[in-house]
């Protein structure tokens, strides 16, 4: 996060100085960050328990909370300083958050040095016994890759990816050129999109930590609201999308419904295998990326010639398509037991981090 904003406040630098060079900081930018849901879900087994992970998660949805914050500021800054104000303020605060981060957050409890006695044993005894090895893991990767649940996770979170870009990405284009509305320059539809993905997955993580359902069966339904839900909206828009108010309830509803994966295949892999659940997550971003990267092609490939709603229709139902996929499989095959490929041999250097004996 802190070399990604470095260079988010190089950026305009970047731009001045070469076309290649902004193109190359944008390319390290998302590497960068591509690293960030990995490295989340390790520290979410070791620092957050089971029953606080659904509003952790939730918040750390918030992203869409951040993007309908700083899209009117931005506008602002842009008005009152020009466009290289918002890579220096951006940059900024992601480099101050950096700094925050550096000081407050340490691999497990046991070695953070300011932490209480109490929110201590509160954390030993909710999260009960984590084993971990002094040395890297060996990482079952044929048995990874052979797994169905795993594979429900990745393929889930890709549809969901590919949905997601195209929607925040090229949709717009099809409001300006199809209907000629400009969203960019409605600061209320612009942002009310990434409002209602943050209030989704608040509210799906609070139905989560209700627990009236089976953990399984919560999966699949917040997984299928987040995936089957835009399929739908998406064959909707294929059909009724030259109508104004249809397509700018379909942008909105779309987006919001993505909020719905932090009860569903987000904290899939937690379940599934605590010990390579970064490793899961690191496929499965890298799965979605492609997907975003290869929606855009698909829209130049339908709209390349004639930016029709004929044209755009086989944009939606290929984004119908995609997603229904995504969600049909992760309800056939995802699990929400521990798999075995996730247990390890114990070791003499392999000690736990929560000893129960201590805490109970």
């Amino acid at each position: 996060m802190l070399l990604a904003s470095v260079i988010t406040v190089l950026m305009p630098v970047a731009c001045y100085w070469h076309f290649y060079a902004a193109m190359a900081s944008r390319v390290l930018l998302g590497m960068f960050l591509g690293v960030t849901y990995p490295c989340i879900a390790p520290l979410a087994i070791k620092w957050i328990p089971p029953d606080d992970r659904p509003k952790f998660l939730s918040n750390m949805m918030s992203q869409g909370l951040g993007v309908a914050i700083s899209l009117p500021i931005c506008g602002l800054l842009i008005s009152l300083s020009g466009w290289p104000s918002v890579f220096y303020v951006t940059g900024f605060v992601g480099v101050l958050w950096s700094c925050f981060w550096f000081y407050l957050v340490y691999d497990t409890p046991q070695k953070h040095p300011r932490i209480s006695d109490q929110e201590l044993l509160y954390i030993e005894s909710k999260i009960g016994d984590v084993e971990i090895s002094d040395r890297p893991l060996n990482l079952p990767w044929c048995k990874i890759l052979l797994s169905a649940p795993a594979w429900a996770i990745i393929f889930s979170h890709g549809a969901a990816g590919f949905v997601h870009f195209l929607n925040i990405t090229q949709l717009p284009t099809y409001m300006m050129d199809v209907l000629h509305f400009d969203t960019t320059k409605n600061g209320l539809w612009s942002s009310l999109p990434n409002l209602g993905q943050y209030l989704v997955a608040i509210a799906a993580g609070c139905l989560w930590k209700s627990k009236k359902l089976s953990l399984l069966t919560t999966r699949k339904i917040f997984a299928g609201i987040a995936t089957l839900g835009p399929a739908i909206v998406c064959a909707f828009m294929a059909v009724y999308g030259e109508n104004h108010i249809v397509a700018l309830f379909s942008l909105v509803t779309s987006i919001s419904l993505v909020g719905a994966v932090t009860a569903g295949h987000l904290p899939n892999n937690l379940d599934i295998s605590p010990n390579f659940c970064g490793t899961i997550m690191g496929i499965a971003t890298t799965v979605s990326s492609i997907a975003g990267w290869a929606s855009t092609k698909v829209v130049a490939v339908f709209t390349e010639k004639n930016s029709t709603f004929d044209s755009w229709r086989n944009v939606f139902w290929t984004m119908s398509g995609v997603s229904l996929f995504g969600g049909l499989f992760f309800i056939i095959f995802a699990k929400g037991e521990v798999q075995k490929w996730n247990s390890v041999e114990k070791e003499p250097n392999t000690t736990s981090i929560y000893k129960k004996s201590e805490t109970s």
